[in-house]
């Protein structure tokens, strides 16, 4: 942090005034527990299935990543993101698929319940 002095005649320091602020440093956002056991009941029943191979759990300031992939070397078809701008306010959570916003709530089970409304593979 810097300071600014302005000093008398005598070399006492009369004022001292910030020239930068300090960063806000922002905590780290998880999942919580029940959280992710709802994020993984919805991932493990589409595994069994065949239709889901990979996970990735990802942790960047202020947002949590969920990220599932058909094939591990691919880019993810959907990203959970769960997000808080303030500490008071409750999180929000999105579920992406590569290019837009498929669903957006506060409630992680809104978010889970919508993989029940995608097309299932099928295999006969």
């Amino acid at each position: 942090m810097k300071y600014q002095n302005s000093q008398q005649k005598s070399g006492s320091v009369q004022n001292v005034s910030r020239v930068s602020s300090p960063k806000r440093l922002r905590r780290q956002l998880y999942f919580s527990r029940t959280e992710l056991s709802h994020i993984l009941a919805a991932y493990s029943a589409r595994v069994a299935a065949g239709e889901w191979r990979d996970y990735a759990l990802d942790h960047m300031n202020g947002v949590a990543l969920f990220s599932i992939f058909r094939h591990t070397q691919e880019s993810p078809l959907f990203v959970i993101e769960k997000k808080q701008r303030h500490p008071k306010e409750k999180p929000q959570f999105l579920l992406r698929d590569r290019s837009r916003v498929l669903c957006r709530s506060s409630n992680v089970a809104d978010i889970t319940g919508y993989f029940n409304k995608l097309p299932r593979l099928v295999s006969g």
